[in-house]
């Protein structure tokens, strides 16, 4: 797996390469569709629910972006980019964390050494 970062016309972007079994046009055409699975995920004995790249895709618009295909073939692999935005009304507010999640995610300070 390749990651790779960037900066293009003001948004930042993250580039993922793999060298698995790759995607028909078809199967891309469906990987951000929750629960999908492709052909080759369907042969073989790989397991999934086919929600993984649904995820990417609802936390990446979230945050005002979007992921796309860049290159997939069969045998060949799959490259996505996710481009988020690098400045906005997304990246500038706070969010005020309630009673209940500062309790539920507070963790004890440690101690520092020497």
């Amino acid at each position: 797996m390749t990651v790779s970062t960037g900066v293009r016309s003001g948004d930042i972007e993250f580039t993922v390469s793999d060298d698995g079994p790759g995607l028909d046009a078809e199967d891309a055409a469906n990987l951000f569709t929750p629960f999908f699975r492709g052909k080759s995920g369907m042969l073989s004995k790989t397991s999934g629910a086919g929600l993984g790249m649904a995820i990417v895709k609802s936390i990446t618009q979230a945050h005002g972006g979007f992921v796309s295909v860049v290159e997939t073939a069969p045998g060949k692999g799959l490259t996505c980019r996710v481009t988020l935005p690098a400045s906005g009304p997304l990246l500038h507010r706070r969010i005020e964390p309630t009673d209940a999640t500062s309790r539920q995610f507070s963790r004890p300070s440690l101690p520092m050494g020497d």
